[in-house]
């Protein structure tokens, strides 16, 4: 069995004890050290300097060309969409043979499938102002946790928690980080079934330098090499049509930068990615 890797060990934070999320397994602490300053247990993705400064204005380009896109397409391919699924769904309620009744479901689950596409698009480049709170990161990640707990557990998914107790608050959306995080969570699921095996997903918490970390760990196959610095770019996707957007990763980017925070992916040297949330501590917690 994989063992719990702390964040502070594995991020350079202070170590603190742990305490139970609740429903999920009891954090175990690892004996492993943490990584030599060289880096070997992780390969950051963020560049540093011009490339990201030129990373940065790509995807700001890319964010203005798909808001002309979505305001554009919003009334034009949404509505059209709503008539085909409620006359879908009409259908669905009448006497229909069992081929019959498998078409018409799968020309509603086509239509709802585009229609979640446009509601990306929109999400992604006209996103919401964050309506900020004082926020509990630890309850966050256990409600986005409970939320995917039946779904990961049907996929034979362990979950470990290893949260630090008495986190400072950070001011934020609990609606738009929660997502954050449900999105990362549905990113290493659908990493980790493409693998043989045990399927362990990390969660820890930590807090450092005036900021809340929050590590996702999972046993998949890590990402390619070739691709690590495209994971948030919009419209970049390894999975098939059916299953992504390209719009996931990219979304949790926008609102991480809308809260003066960042998400960040790794390799780990054993196997597996990570990918690391960070939110700036409530001005009123910086003397914690």
């Amino acid at each position: 069995m994989a063992v719990v890797r702390n964040i502070a060990g594995s991020v350079g934070l202070a170590k603190r004890p742990g305490r139970n999320g609740g429903r999920r397994a009891a954090p175990r602490r690892s004996r492993q050290r943490a990584p030599s300053k060289a880096g070997a247990a992780v390969t950051a993705v963020r560049p540093d300097g011009a490339d990201a400064e030129h990373r940065e204005r790509v995807r700001s380009e890319k964010l203005a060309a798909v808001g002309l896109l979505a305001a554009g397409a919003m009334h034009e391919i949404n509505n059209p969409l709503s008539a085909i699924i409620a006359y879908a769904q009409f259908l669905l309620k009448g006497d229909l043979t069992d081929a019959q009744r498998a078409d018409v479901e799968r020309i509603a689950g086509e239509a709802l499938r585009a229609s979640r596409i446009v509601h990306n698009l929109l999400t992604f480049a006209h996103p919401m102002r964050p309506q900020k709170i004082l926020l509990d990161v630890n309850d966050a990640v256990g409600r986005a946790l409970d939320l995917r707990s039946r779904q990961l557990a049907a996929d034979h998914i362990a979950v470990h928690t290893d949260f630090r107790a008495e986190l400072p608050p950070v001011e934020a959306d609990a609606y738009q980080i929660e997502q954050v995080f449900i999105n990362v969570i549905n990113n290493a699921r659908d990493a980790m079934l493409a693998v043989v095996g045990d399927r362990l997903l990390t969660v820890a918490t930590g807090a450092c330098d005036a900021r809340v970390l929050v590590s996702f760990d999972d046993t998949g196959p890590g990402i390619p090499e070739e691709i690590v610095s495209r994971v948030f770019d919009p419209f970049f996707t390894t999975k098939d049509q059916a299953h992504g957007t390209g719009l996931g990763l990219a979304v949790c980017y926008g609102i991480m930068r809308e809260h003066g925070g960042c998400i960040t992916a790794h390799n780990l040297a054993r196997r597996g990615a990570r990918f690391v949330v960070e939110l700036p501590v409530a001005e009123a917690s910086h003397g914690r």
